[in-house]
């Protein structure tokens, strides 16, 4: 467990399925989000190529993060990151992110994102957080329909 500020994050267990299943309908609805069966495989990642934090207030999950990375890899992507909306827009995931990216640096090179193009919020957080945009995604959300930015951050190495 550790502690940013008043959230603390800790990994993810089998005790926490449900509720991850219910806030990933809460926050993406039926057709973007994780199923039951990936997130418990997240959870069980036999390879440890998934990092799944769960962010706490107290004893209260708020939200999540998901990094995904490969064995001897430089290179580790936030794949997914989600705050339950009564908990947003008050600086919580920017502080999770600043703490978490510091743990990353020395052990991986850069850290990597994809963002829907509009979710200005999110892009002003990450371009905050030093992400820059790499490239343009066409049609990589919603079955193609819209378009995203894949965005990566240098990390600094030991």
């Amino acid at each position: 467990m550790r502690k940013v500020g008043l959230l603390r994050y800790r990994k993810a267990t089998a005790a926490d399925l449900d509720w991850l299943v219910a806030t990933e309908q809460q926050c993406f609805g039926t057709v973007e989000a994780f199923s039951r069966r990936s997130l418990g495989g997240m959870i069980k990642n036999a390879h440890d190529s998934i990092i799944l934090d769960i962010l706490e207030l107290g004893q209260t999950p708020v939200g999540y993060a998901v990094y995904l990375t490969r064995r001897n890899s430089k290179y580790i992507r936030l794949y997914s990151v989600c705050l339950l909306p009564d908990f947003q827009g008050q600086g919580l995931i920017g502080a999770y992110l600043r703490e978490r990216i510091s743990q990353f640096s020395g052990k991986y090179q850069k850290i990597g994102l994809e963002v829907r193009i509009g979710n200005t919020g999110a892009e002003r957080l990450y371009a905050k957080l030093g992400f820059g945009v790499k490239e343009l995604l066409k049609g990589y959300y919603a079955g193609g329909k819209e378009d995203g930015y894949r965005m990566v951050k240098k990390l600094v190495t030991n």
